[in-house]
């Protein structure tokens, strides 16, 4: 079985020259697409509860086994992603129908149109959300405000990804664009809540795809292509992640969502006099 590639992605975090380290899965390449099939015939996803490892195989096949390694193909992944993806669309939707929130902006034919001339947050504090209810300063972080999106270009960069997501929504929307070069994937932290709905809104009314690494706009799928998938992270999901954020960034955002700003989170130094 001669293996062609193995790719353990990075972790956001990494800096470029760190060595990829396992996390539990790999991307791996084969060859010869027979030895695919043998692959995931030998190593089913779904094993039974009697399997048991033949008595003649080697260590590693042993090793292996009490593990608990499996595999399974690209295209079976794809078929189970899109299948969470279902089940947790039908569940935001019931959610929402339970708490009748407030209703998003409608999508236009292509995306969401850009924000009127008159200004739709009035205030002298047109910029910052309101706290949400039940938010206390000591939360760990600010809740229903990332999204994970999923199908983008693997080339394109933070500053397209900010353009791209935010249309029809004010600059300030998009708190800070979490992706790495290379992954298919990013996670958008929204400055608030309604943000992060009417974004889900808008590509779920009209499909997008990145088609180029600096494509702002996004444009219709072709046949057979996959649109941008968006996820709101909640629950377990939801802090899972943030549990990789360093603390100080967490209680930045938790600052930040109460209506301060992100030097409110700790004391101020103090300037030192000129001799």
């Amino acid at each position: 079985m001669h293996v062609q590639r193995i790719v353990f992605p990075p972790h956001y975090q990494d800096p470029p020259d760190a060595i990829p380290k396992c996390k539990g899965f790999a991307l791996v390449t084969l060859i010869d697409p027979a030895a695919s099939a043998r692959l995931v015939r030998e190593w089913p996803w779904d094993r039974s509860a009697d399997a048991h490892i033949p008595d003649d195989s080697i260590p590693t096949q042993a090793l292996a086994f009490r593990a608990g390694f499996r595999a399974l193909p690209k295209a079976q992944w794809d078929a189970l992603q899109d299948e969470y993806v279902a089940y947790r669309d039908s569940l935001l939707e019931k959610m929402k129908a339970a708490t009748a929130p407030v209703p998003a902006p409608q999508a236009s034919s292509a995306r969401l149109q850009r924000l009127p001339t008159s200004d739709p947050y009035p205030g002298p504090d047109s910029d910052t959300p309101a706290p949400p209810t039940g938010l206390s300063p000591d939360a760990p972080y600010p809740p229903n405000r990332v999204l994970h999106a999923r199908n983008i270009h693997p080339q394109t960069n933070k500053t397209t990804l900010r353009a791209l997501f935010s249309a029809g929504l004010p600059d300030s929307a998009i708190d800070y664009v979490d992706f790495t070069k290379g992954l298919d994937m990013c996670y958008l932290r929204l400055s608030d809540p309604q943000h992060a709905s009417t974004i889900l809104s808008s590509f779920a009314a009209t499909p997008q795809v990145q088609a180029q690494p600096l494509d702002t706009t996004g444009s219709a799928p072709a046949p057979g292509v996959k649109p941008i998938a968006l996820e709101l992270l909640q629950g377990r999901q939801e802090a899972a992640y943030w549990e990789k954020i360093p603390e100080k960034v967490r209680r930045e955002a938790v600052i930040k969502a109460l209506g301060g700003g992100a030097e409110d989170a700790g004391p101020k130094r103090k300037r030192r006099r000129g001799a």
